[in-house]
């Protein structure tokens, strides 16, 4: 599936309706494709992807078989489609926490308990698009870093936002645009997705033990999030806090 200008690297050839398209008939177009991303999500989480049919997925979307095959090529493109879609929301919070910190100048450590408690919040409360994750892991290696580029490059600039604050730099106020996944150096790569995969599997760790969301067994979410960010705290200060200059011992002389 192509995503024009989304900072994402293209997924396809299949034709995906302009937002923007004008008229009752872009709309529909807009409708429909919202309407099978919808039933793709349902249906990969039930039974998941390598299990699922177009058949199953255009039922569940209450459109024509033929339908499908207007707007994804194959389950994979419409896979990565429930992604980006599904993450959207999540993407967008991470964003007003990194610009609302960059402009008053909150304390990092704050920022990262912030984003860890808002990501478990959304696991929660998403936990059909987090089964769809977690069972897809294999599948989504080849193309993960495309797919979770928004989320992991929130991660990249928290990473840099704690370095400059540890560094007593006044970090800048701007939210710096998506890179190319390519551009994306070193140790701050590394960094991003050890973040992630540690938030992956707190997440697991948190749904398993609360199957029903409202469910009050202990620690409350707020609580796992805060000792989930303590950890990654402590790591971060311990990487990123520059290291003292040997002082040199200027030479002895005799008088």
């Amino acid at each position: 599936m192509t995503v024009p200008e989304d900072g994402f690297t293209s997924m396809g050839d299949a034709v995906t309706p302009s937002i923007a398209a004008q008229g009752r008939r872009g709309q529909r177009q807009v409708r429909t494709l919202a309407q099978l991303i919808a039933g793709a999500r349902t249906v990969f989480a039930r039974v998941s992807v390598a299990d699922a049919t177009i058949a199953q997925i255009t039922a569940e979307a209450n459109v024509g078989f033929g339908t499908f095959y207007l707007y994804f090529k194959t389950k994979e493109d419409a896979l990565h489609a429930v992604l980006l879609e599904g993450f959207t929301p999540l993407n967008a919070q991470l964003d007003a926490l990194l610009q609302q910190a960059r402009e008053q100048q909150q304390p990092w450590e704050e920022t990262v308990k912030d984003a860890v408690v808002a990501y478990l919040r959304f696991a929660s409360q998403n936990r059909d698009l987090m089964q769809i994750v977690f069972a897809e892991q294999t599948r989504l290696q080849q193309v993960e870093w495309q797919v979770f580029l928004r989320f992991a490059w929130r991660m990249v600039q928290m990473v840099q936002y704690a370095q400059a604050s540890l560094a007593g730099i006044t970090p800048s106020p701007d939210v710096v645009p998506i890179p190319d996944a390519s551009t994306v150096i070193y140790p701050f790569n590394l960094l991003a997705a050890m973040m992630v995969a540690l938030l992956n599997r707190t997440a697991i760790w948190w749904l398993r033990r609360h199957p029903e969301e409202h469910d009050q067994e202990p620690p409350s979410l707020d609580e796992a999030g805060a000792l989930t960010a303590r950890f990654l705290i402590a790591g971060l200060t311990s990487v990123l806090t520059p290291e003292p200059q040997p002082t040199r011992k200027e030479p002895e002389y005799d008088h």
